[in-house]
């Protein structure tokens, strides 16, 4: 689940202004996260990049985005607005309490697709690969944003309910 917080922070150092913040919270409902960076290797959080691209496709494909030539489209708000957030990484993460689901990573043997012939018989190559492994997640990951303009906000609240762990 993922759930945006617009949150207000105190105020500026010596401006005496509200400053507004938005944090994105992802939560997965099963207690795992699994994803990975490298061949085999599991990632430990989800990355800014993964978030970015879960707003695009729901903006993209989700309920704010716009009907053309019988298919949904992202729409101008959305587009300005995730150009704003990709331009402007966010000014805090957090990541919570996690344990390995494994202590040592999978492996499988998988066919590549690619058939041999070996005498008279044929047969599938297979491969040993390496799989990442979930990590098991006590609450959730956040991503904060410092002074956040308030169109930015409103449509990333709209996008973040079309987007699931």
């Amino acid at each position: 689940m993922i759930q945006l917080w617009p949150a207000v922070s105190p105020t500026t150092p010596n401006s005496g202004s509200v400053v507004t913040a938005m944090t994105i919270r992802a939560k997965f409902p099963l207690g795992t996260f699994l994803g990975h960076r490298d061949v085999g290797k599991r990632a430990l959080f989800p990355d800014t990049a993964r978030l970015f691209s879960a707003l695009v496709h729901a903006a993209s494909k989700g309920i704010t985005a716009v009907e053309s030539a019988g298919d949904l489209r992202m729409s101008a708000a959305s587009a300005a607005s995730l150009r704003w957030l990709e331009e402007h990484p966010p000014t805090a993460l957090v990541q919570p309490d996690l344990r390995f689901v494994s202590a040592r990573p999978a492996s499988a043997w998988r066919a590549e697709g690619v058939f041999e012939k070996r005498g008279s018989a044929i047969q599938s190559r297979k491969v040993l690969k390496h799989q990442s492994d979930a990590v098991a997640v006590r609450g959730s990951f956040a991503w904060i944003w410092d002074d956040v303009p308030a169109e930015v906000r409103s449509v990333c609240a709209d996008l973040v309910g079309d987007v699931s762990c």
